[in-house]
């Protein structure tokens, strides 16, 4: 076996005998108090030897140092706690702490065979007293042997940390199967379990042993395990669902299979009394190719089979036949444009399911949401689209969206929506009708003009024109929340210098602005 020494503490306390305060040359007495009172002020001096100290070795190169305050300050704070360690090959290493740190940790290498002497002094102005804490002894030793190393019916091999004077670092596990040697498995130091992949039958042998900063310690060994053939355990999850080929079985597979390969028998049982099984499946899905029946129950069955026998049988939750409706299409949206040929714009998402049936197309419809009466504008759009627009509409409409999704079995229940059209386009102001106005406040938010309006409400709409003749914008730009800011897009203007005027729904000229589109498409005022 593989060894050589580990980390080993040995300590040798040395009674913790302080040396005699080292006091500083500069330190005078404190004057005596010449008052009624008959107590004298104590003199000032080095502080006393810490208390409750100790210490030990941290790993293969480290010595941990702990302490508690002195009790006595020497009527002066506490300035730094110094740590001296000296070994017997003459090496001396050094740490010093603040006076609010009661503990040290200290580099001293990785050289077996010394023993470390430590020295702690605490100090304030007037000097210092150093404690002789103890010794350690730096012997490296691997560690022992695992303890309670042992193997379940299944193979899974768990064991104990073994006794070490240093961190155990990993496990290494050795093993054979009938007499030849396996890879070795290499885990770390946390873990204390492995399932082994064992097969029935096979004579197998298993050893493990633990590492340190030393090296690997002596092995805890099973000189023989031979796995019984188990049956498996019971698949999970058994889902069954109606498609347009049939209904397909789902499953997950077992969690312990009895170290074997496993083969499935799936069962399909509806309400009126009929049964199908399918067995040798290797997959943990199938496709049973029948026509389901609307109205009628199906539930289905898994089991595991190796050649121990079969497992326990799982069932899925009852599911009815044939397709159902598609659910209704989600997050349905319609927005309008345009004043001159007023239009809705309508988007939406598929389904989260189709029922089991193909969607086959989408039904939108636009009704006049103020008169029941009038005949609504219907539009059938393929399944593979999720948007159309509807055109040619009267001017200010409030009207309501409905979509609806198609499959074999027939219409979904609807997601609605809703929008009103534009007015009828403003007039729209002359030059000079902007001229007469004070100038607006505007400025620049990247590509969109900022104005600043006084005197409308929040989700006023208004119209821009390019001036001095400009077409009125298809659209409108609608004031802020805080009544007052209104965004108006400079993008698609050409490179040059342009005036644009804001209409209000009245046609009253309410602000205009002078501005550049640089040759890097840029905005400046």
């Amino acid at each position: 076996m593989r060894k050589r020494s580990a980390s080993f503490l040995s300590l040798f306390m040395a009674g913790a005998i302080a040396a005699s305060p080292i006091v500083a040359s500069s330190a005078t007495a404190a004057e005596t108090d010449t008052s009624s009172s008959s107590s004298t002020a104590a003199h000032p001096g080095a502080p006393s030897a810490v208390r409750n100290a100790s210490v030990n070795l941290n790993g293969a190169e480290y010595i941990s140092v702990f302490w508690s305050a002195p009790a006595s300050t020497g009527n002066a704070r506490i300035l730094s706690y110094d740590i001296n360690v000296t070994d017997s090959a003459g090496n001396t290493y050094q740490d010093s702490v603040n006076a609010n740190t009661r503990s040290s940790s200290i580099y001293v290498g990785d050289l077996p065979g010394r023993t470390l002497t430590v020295v702690v002094s605490a100090t304030n102005k007037f000097g210092s007293t150093p404690l002789e804490v103890g010794t350690v002894e730096q012997v490296l030793e691997a560690p022992g042997m695992p303890q309670g190393f042992s193997v379940e019916p299944n193979g899974n091999l768990t064991w104990f940390a073994p006794e070490s004077t240093m961190p155990v670092t990993s496990y290494v596990i050795h093993a054979t199967a009938d007499g030849e040697a396996l890879d070795d498995v290499y885990l770390s130091a946390e873990d204390f379990s492995y399932q082994y992949p064992t097969t029935p039958g096979v004579d197998y042998s298993f050893s493990i042993s633990a590492s340190n900063d030393a090296g690997e310690g002596e092995a805890a060994v099973i000189d023989s395990f031979i796995m019984d053939s188990t049956v498996s355990d019971a698949p999970s999850d058994v889902y069954g669902v109606t498609t347009d080929n049939g209904i397909t079985v789902r499953w997950n597979a077992p969690a312990f299979t009895g170290g074997q390969d496993v083969t499935y028998t799936v069962s399909l049982n509806d309400s009126l009394g009929n049964t199908t099984v399918l067995s040798g499946l290797t997959e943990t899905q199938v496709e049973f190719a029948i026509n389901a029946i609307p109205g009628v129950y199906y539930t289905a069955a898994v089991s595991a089979v190796n050649s121990a026998g079969e497992s326990g049988t799982v069932f899925s939750e009852s599911f009815s036949g044939g397709a159902e409706q598609a659910a209704s299409p989600s997050y349905v949206d319609a927005y309008t444009s345009g004043y001159a040929n007023h239009s809705v714009f309508v988007r939406w998402s598929p389904p989260e399911t189709d029922g089991g049936s193909s969607v086959t197309e989408y039904v939108v419809q636009l009704t006049d949401f103020n008169d029941p009466e009038a005949t609504p504008i219907v539009q059938h759009v393929s399944a593979d689209n999720f948007s159309t627009n509807f055109t040619g509409l009267a001017a200010s409409k409030f009207y309501e969206v409905k979509v609806t999704a198609m499959n074999s079995v027939g219409e979904s229940t609807a997601s609605y929506a809703y929008t009103t059209t534009y007015g009828d386009a403003p007039y729209v102001p002359i030059e000079e009708e902007f001229d007469s106005i004070d100038p607006s406040v505007v400025s620049i938010d990247g590509d969109n003009l900022v104005f600043t309006l006084a005197g409308y409400n929040a989700g006023d709409s208004f119209y821009t024109s390019e001036l001095p003749d400009g077409d009125l914008k298809e659209g409108t730009v609608v004031l802020s929340e805080d009544g007052q800011t209104l965004l108006v897009s400079a993008a698609g203007y050409e490179v040059g210098s342009h005036r644009v005027g804001v209409i209000d729904n009245n046609g009253n000229a309410v602000g205009s602005v002078n501005f550049i589109v640089n040759e890097d498409l840029t905005i400046t005022l």
